[in-house]
């Protein structure tokens, strides 16, 4: 774990401690990661550090990385995949919190142009965007995996938007009240479940029309025509059709059945009476 954080492996470290049995200790693990590696993409747009264009896209990328490792940690204790038993509300708040606390802490440190939706040939201004958007989708992406088991009624999702809007009040009332990262979200966890509502509609058309219509047209050509395998048996009783070796159908060509048996074809197959 300490040659993993020397080397700046960090979601490597915060997957061995959940490992171990601690998720609670791996997510505040990773909270303190997504902190480092902010302040350094901070320092890096804003020139307050010497830190390059591909040190800036390492950060991210591995902030990336710390995030989607404490989805995954959040998803198995919420499906679970786990043995440890952990409030599933406070795992995905402490997970969403820190995200969300990264989001505006960058915010809230670039410029008003980076932050604006005015189109800007500044490749500084530009890359900028691409941060914060990369930052933004992380928080999307922690949202829509806890849309995936809030069926579960495990997670109360307007309790826990509310202790998010009241938590991230709180820590930025000095600097205005955050609501632009949460009308984000929001907007986006109501896009989730409005897909979510049309792909229920799809599947029901697609029952109603398509697999209905086919078994019940299967079901009516059956009824009216043979069994559609033939073993040589009586679909009824099960018993041999013919009493002599040859048990393949006397109808076909070139085979002719004794004139001694008596077989009635009924509507699903043969029956010897």
């Amino acid at each position: 774990m300490q040659i993993c954080e020397d080397k700046a492996v960090y979601h490597a470290v915060v997957w061995v401690i959940n490992w171990r049995g601690d998720p609670r200790d791996a997510l505040s693990k990773a909270e303190k990661f997504e902190k480092r590696l902010t302040l350094s993409i901070v320092q890096g747009l804003t020139g307050g550090g010497n830190t390059s264009l591909n040190a800036i896209d390492r950060a991210v990328s591995s902030l990336q990385e710390v995030g989607r490792t404490g989805i995954a940690i959040c998803l198995e204790h919420s499906q679970g995949f786990s043995e440890a038993v952990v409030p599933l509300e406070d795992i995905w708040f402490q997970l969403l919190s820190s995200q969300i606390s990264c989001v505006q802490s960058l915010s809230h440190t670039l410029s008003e142009e980076a932050t604006s939706d005015f189109t800007s040939k500044s490749e500084h201004v530009e890359l900028q965007r691409r941060t914060l958007s990369a930052l933004r989708s992380l928080v999307q992406e922690t949202f829509g995996a806890l849309v995936s088991i809030t069926s579960t009624r495990a997670v109360s999702f307007p309790r826990l938007f509310k202790r998010l809007v009241d938590t991230a009040t709180d820590a930025h009332r000095s600097m205005g009240t955050p609501y632009t990262e949460f009308r984000t979200i929001l907007t986006g966890m109501l896009e989730s479940y409005r897909s979510d509502g049309d792909m229920l509609i799809i599947t029901k058309h697609l029952i109603d029309r398509d697999l209905f219509d086919t078994v019940e047209e299967f079901a009516r050509q059956r009824s009216r025509g043979w069994t559609p395998v033939y073993r040589g048996t009586c679909s009824y009783c099960r018993q041999p059709l013919l009493e002599n070796k040859n048990t393949e159908p006397f109808a076909q060509p070139g085979i002719e059945g004794p004139d001694s048996v008596n077989v009635i074809v009924s509507r699903s197959g043969y029956h010897i009476p």
